[in-house]
């Protein structure tokens, strides 16, 4: 057995020590083990990893210690060090283990690591939940390490250096995180999970996740500077929940990178968090009135919540952001806010030696992801956003957004294709709303249109609805239902009666942001039959910022709907 995180419970190695001290595995190749490559448990301390190679398991790469804090010292694991050695083609058996993890132990140091090609975290530190539990968590040094392709859009709630617990001096500097890709949610470059205490995170350099820079769940004390974050295909930056004693984190002299405005979002409604100094900026459009500042607008985020009082929205200057050249060309503007380059340190990350071994990871390409899974993420603009389900396989969870159980991928019906996305209801759903699939990729303002085709069968109900996200919940724009009976309805407006049994083709524009009408308009076909046009329904809220959208089946018993070529785009 072994348990779901981390392979934790999954204790077997290709070389597992008890007790063992002062000893060194230096330019050492362990491969093709069935479990993880190297573990150092109970009672082991002052030992070091140099110069390995280390792939191809069917768990992980280094495990430091186990999940328990023992009170006697000749059980306690400390001092180990993981250096400068590659490790990839991971997890095969047990997906879930991570590259190096770290348990409930102190004082070690990874650094000058390259970790890739494997579904779960290249790094794990800590393991414990909540504030109230001992961790014995402490005093690690993760730096000058490159993280990437990892995820494979396998797993999801994953990240290039995850944290658990209390771990009061804890550092985390000059990694180079990226490629970051999951399943559904997930697939962050840094993530500070529960309880998460007293960590350093800086000078970090993370670009291509799919899920976010830096996630906060939450913490207490953990310090976030001089790092830049580029390019994720959701927000940037996430935090979940404040602490409502003491400061949860501390970000300043950040730099935000985006190319679809979303910049930072959820969780930013309590006082528990110092942001300041830090610039943002978006490659596509750099009006700070267009950029998502957790629903709002960069300028009403200052204003009405006393955040980034001295922060910017300015170009940073960077040399070739695109091809992720990031050093900093003379005069930007980070420098007057204290932000201190540090591209040499991160070009050092990785490998160091002769040149035979720095360069030893280019002989190896990262797995293809599989094509039942979601592509990896890029430099994504969300101007636009498509999924007609063709190449993921029949009966696994929606490639893409956050979907309650009942919505699966399914060869039974598809519009002039082979796959849709099943929603099948139930009368044991605990909300009329359930099963509902979430999109929470964020869209740039401005003129939007949002299509996709649908099919219910008897008894089916059929709701979609466009929103953004505001202190206190949401606000809906445009919203769809499809009743029982076949009544179209725009909000409570009916409009039309479409039938069972056919595809029907639904298609929404709107102006968001600055474009903003206060109408929508609707195009609906039949298959088969002619296309109507309704224009200007009115809207119960005008969107500054379109954060996400909800598909919902409603029907409170046994029914079946599906959904077919998801698209949306922002036209002007």
């Amino acid at each position: 057995m072994a348990d779901g995180q981390a392979g934790v419970a999954l204790r077997y190695a290709s070389i597992f020590a008890v007790g063992l001290r002062h000893s060194t595995f230096e330019r050492c190749e362990i491969s093709h083990g069935g479990a993880h490559a190297i573990w150092f448990e109970k009672g082991c301390f002052d030992n070091v990893v140099r110069q390995c190679h280390l792939f191809d398991h069917g768990g992980g790469g280094v495990y430091i210690g186990d999940n328990t804090v023992h009170p006697q010292a000749a059980l306690q694991t400390a001092r180990i060090t993981v250096e400068n050695s590659y490790l990839h083609d991971l997890d095969h058996v047990m997906h879930a283990a991570a590259g190096i993890w770290i348990g409930k132990n102190a004082d070690n140091t990874i650094r000058h690591n390259d970790i890739s090609d494997l579904p779960y975290c290249p790094i794990s530190v800590g393991w414990t939940w909540r504030y109230e539990m001992p961790s014995g968590t402490k005093n690690n040094v993760i730096e000058y390490n490159h993280l990437h392709h990892f995820g494979l859009g396998i797993l999801s709630d994953l990240a290039g250096i995850y944290t658990l617990g209390h771990s009061p001096g804890t550092v985390i500097r000059y990694n180079h995180i990226h490629d970051a890709t999951a399943y559904s949610y997930g697939g962050w470059g840094l993530y500070n999970d529960e309880g998460s205490v007293g960590i350093l995170m800086e000078k970090n350099l993370v670009y291509n996740t799919k899920s976010g820079g830096w996630h906060h769940h939450y913490g207490s004390d953990n310090i976030v500077r001089n790092n830049i974050f580029a390019f994720s295909a959701e927000a940037n930056i996430i935090s979940q929940r404040g602490d409502s004693k003491n400061v949860s984190f501390d970000f300043q002299r950040n730099i935000v990178l985006t190319t679809n405005g979303q910049v930072l979002k959820t969780g930013f409604t309590s006082k528990a968090f110092t942001l300041d100094h830090n610039l943002y900026w978006d490659l596509t459009d750099g009006d700070e009135e267009a950029m998502n500042f957790s629903g709002k607008t960069f300028p009403d985020w200052k204003s009405s919540m006393s955040y980034d009082a001295h922060s910017v929205v300015a170009d940073p200057r960077f040399q070739d952001p695109l091809k992720y050249d990031f050093r900093l060309k003379k005069g930007s503007p980070a420098i007057p806010l204290g932000f201190e380059p540090f591209w040499d340190e991160i070009v050092s990350a990785g490998l160091v030696g002769d040149p035979l071994w720095r360069n030893l990871p280019k002989q190896y390409a990262p797995r293809m992801l599989s094509p039942d899974m979601q592509a990896p993420a890029k430099v994504v603009s969300m101007n636009t956003f498509s999924e007609d389900f063709e190449s993921v396989a029949p009966a696994v969870p929606s490639p893409f957004g956050k979907g309650d159980e009942g919505i699966l991928t399914s060869g039974e019906q598809a519009f002039k294709s082979r796959h849709s996305l099943k929603f099948l209801d139930s009368e044991e759903n605990s909300a009329d709303y359930q099963p509902q699939l979430r999109l929470y990729n964020g869209f740039k303002p401005g003129v939007t249109r949002g299509s996709l085709d649908v099919y219910l069968e008897a008894g089916a109900i059929f709701f979609q609805e466009w929103r953004q996200k505001t202190g206190s919940g949401y606000a809906a724009g445009p919203s769809i239902t499809i009743a029982a009976s076949g009544a179209l309805l725009a909000g409570r407006e009916p409009l039309a009666v479409v039938p069972r049994g056919k595809w029907i083709h639904l298609e929404i524009t709107c102006g968001i942001g600055k474009a903003k009408t206060g109408t929508w308009d609707l195009a609906v076909t039949v298959d088969g039959e002619p296309r109507k046009e309704i224009k200007g329904l009115k809207l119960g809220a005008d969107l500054e910022l379109l954060d996400w959208v909800a598909w919902c089946s409603m029907a409170r018993q046994r029914t079946v709907l599906y959904i077919d070529n998801v698209r949306f785009e922002v036209i002007k």
